[in-house]
């Protein structure tokens, strides 16, 4: 075949191969120029429903979008675990219940209900959004800060451990145990809700500094409850006394026992394990092989 023609034969099989490259492409640009159309279409519509409002679940627009969206969004994931320990814990309960015929430990229950409030109140502010009416937001602030010692609190009672008949020890080791772990997530769930949100508004250190203050916070909510024997609802039924006595303690917290020693431990140990926490969900998934 002359050069002349091969040159020409080659032009032409070049031509066609782009023609037939730059088709699909084009249906792709078109498609996507439809998905974002109807993404404008979908933030049209939310803002003529619900003024100011925008879509749902906005597309990330970079890689770097996406993981700061899966670093602030509320760990509702947690909520299955939570909910299997919860049961396991209930029926590990009821086992020793039927064990002893003794209802021993069967305030247990309720902490762990008590323990579920805090969970609660954070999840019901990340679904209302940052968009909810300040009031709203301020008092499920208020909610979740008196309940987030109970969460804990769920620890201090290994203090009722001891040989009891009928039941073996290691038994009641395993059931305190599951309580208090299951306990101790809940409350750090509750607490990565709120600090992701000041994440969010306030930045990384705000965020970091108002929940080490919250740890802390906790630490003297739990002594409260265990040496003091006050409850979250106490502020409702006796706010006058539980704020006289929160001010003696703040006026000289070195004259009464176990304050300042149950408040830092138990602070040290929520906070450092909030920032474990917090590491491990900010870690990414190792490829699939």
């Amino acid at each position: 075949m002359p050069e002349a023609d091969a040159s020409a034969a080659a032009g032409a099989w070049a031509a066609h191969v782009a023609q037939g490259a730059r088709r699909p492409l084009c249906r792709a640009v078109h498609r996507a120029g439809r998905v974002h159309s109807h993404i404008r279409t979908g933030d049209a519509l939310a803002q003529a429903l619900l003024p100011g409002s925008r879509m749902a679940f906005p597309l990330p627009d970079s890689p770097a979008r996406a993981r700061a969206l899966a670093r602030t969004a509320p760990p509702a994931c947690g909520l299955l675990p939570a909910l299997l320990g919860s049961a396991a814990a209930l029926a590990l309960l009821l086992l020793r219940l039927r064990l002893s015929e003794r209802a021993s430990f069967i305030f247990l229950a309720w902490n762990l209900a008590l323990a579920w409030a805090p969970y609660a109140f954070a999840l019901c502010a990340a679904a209302l959004g940052p968009r909810a009416p300040a009031p709203l937001q301020g008092a499920l602030l208020v909610l979740w800060a008196l309940f987030l010692p109970n969460a804990p609190y769920l620890l201090t009672d290994f203090v009722h451990l001891r040989v009891r008949p009928g039941v073996p020890v290691w038994l009641d080791i395993g059931l305190l145990a599951l309580f208090a772990a299951t306990g101790w997530l809940l409350g750090l769930l509750s607490l990565e809700v709120w600090r992701a949100r000041w994440e969010a508004r306030w930045g990384a250190a705000a965020a970091w500094a108002l929940a080490a203050l919250t740890c802390v916070a906790c630490g003297y909510g739990i002594w409260l409850g265990r040496v003091l024997r006050w409850n979250s609802w106490d502020l409702l039924g006796a706010p006058g006394a539980l704020c006289l006595q929160v001010l003696a303690h703040l006026r000289a917290p070195s004259a009464h026992p176990g304050l300042l020693s149950v408040t830092g431990v138990f602070g040290a140990l929520m906070l450092l394990s909030s920032v474990a926490f917090a590491l491990l969900r900010r870690t990414p998934a190792p490829p699939r092989a």
